[in-house]
């Protein structure tokens, strides 16, 4: 087997690009100590925006294309993989909405399954009302497959799996649908 050997100093992308990102990006790029960290940053925030982002999509020819992501990282321990946790809060307020409309439907669902259990003797039945979807955005990493590819169909197919592993510190995932 060939013995490959890896270029020490990898190119990370140049300043021109971080010049013309909209504000609130870089602001969270500007925060990072190193070229790479400043990358790893970028290319985690646009994952995750994009997990948020389920009904925007552009033309490329004829071909329907969205900002879906996926963003796999892997480094030795203390490389500063940790920071990209602070990712996910660029798009917590959406899990959150969806955490109170969930809660919310819940409540209504009590209320209908009472009102239901009542009439639901007399003549004029009403319909049995339908449990409500479990809506989020992130998706539990430890979710059987079962349970993820409900998640996924309860939220429209859209969803974010934010993992950072900590017990073996040396990687980070995400994927977004």
């Amino acid at each position: 087997m060939k013995n490959i050997q890896f270029k020490e100093d990898l190119s990370t992308f140049p300043d021109s690009v971080f010049e013309n990102l909209p504000a609130f990006l870089q602001k969270v790029v500007d925060r990072c100590s190193s070229s790479e960290e400043r990358d790893m940053m970028l290319l985690g925030s646009l994952t995750t925006i994009g997990s948020g982002l389920p009904k925007v999509y552009g033309y490329n020819g004829e071909k329907r294309i969205y900002p879906y992501l996926f963003l796999f990282v892997t480094a030795q321990a203390s490389a500063g993989k940790g920071k990209l946790e602070l990712c996910r809060q660029l798009v917590s307020p959406i899990h959150d909405v969806l955490r109170e409309q969930t809660k919310m439907a819940r409540q209504e669902y009590k209320t209908g399954m009472k009102q239901y259990n009542m009439i639901k003797w007399k003549e004029a039945a009403i319909p049995k009302p339908d449990w409500p979807p479990e809506l989020m955005l992130f998706i539990p990493a430890n979710s059987s497959a079962s349970g993820f590819f409900q998640l996924l169909f309860e939220n429209d197919g859209c969803g974010l799996i934010f993992e950072t592993d900590s017990t073996s510190a040396n990687k980070v995932w995400f994927f977004v649908n």
